[in-house]
């Protein structure tokens, strides 16, 4: 073996047991798109066995996991985040990036709470929103498809009546108010 050989090998640095184990797990969350998964043992690497960003990325690259610089340093504000965030991210209500985007330099872990749980109330009340308007299209669609065999009914029997009150009398409907403003064709 020549010298040249002998001192690469020597150079390549063997990784420690947990350390491998700490990279696998960040490429089994990163190929699961779980940035809060892969955060912890990120910063576990990062502080226990001194691995900075640029050797972390690039044991991973070897490992056939590619992971930015950025990402790694997103992974470790992710695992700086409150217990309560984590929570919220865990449960789905809010995705990491976004509170990624709402991390501000100068700010305390209350204020991020708040600006969280906001961002969330603001999504739900979105959700519920698009919730209501999703039943009422539905509901107008019923109507029309009872309004539509009502008047095949209708037209069927031969009844001289208007849909509406082909309606009214199909549903047993005494509203007075409506069925007195009804035209009739008898």
């Amino acid at each position: 073996m020549n010298k040249s050989a002998s001192t690469n090998a020597k150079n390549k640095k063997r990784i420690p047991e947990n350390a491998l184990e700490l990279f696998n797990q960040i490429k089994e969350y990163s190929s699961k798109n779980d940035m809060l998964g892969a955060s912890i043992p990120t910063l576990k690497l990062h502080n226990q066995f001194d691995y900075s960003p640029e050797d972390i990325v690039s044991t991973l690259a070897k490992m056939n996991c590619k992971i930015s610089k950025p990402h790694i340093y997103n992974h470790f504000k992710l695992a700086g985040l409150p217990a309560k965030v984590k929570s919220y991210i865990r449960a789905g209500r809010i995705q990491p990036t976004k509170v990624l985007f709402l991390i501000h330099k100068h700010q305390d872990d209350a204020e991020l709470i708040q600006l969280v749980e906001n961002e969330i109330a603001e999504k739900e009340t979105e959700n519920e929103l698009k919730q209501q308007e999703n039943k009422i299209r539905s509901e107008k669609e019923n109507q029309a498809k009872f309004i539509a065999q009502t008047k095949k009914i209708a037209k069927k029997l031969g009844i001289e009546q208007t849909v509406l009150e082909a309606i009214v009398n199909l549903t047993g409907s005494s509203k007075k108010s409506r069925s007195n403003n009804i035209p009739s064709r008898v």
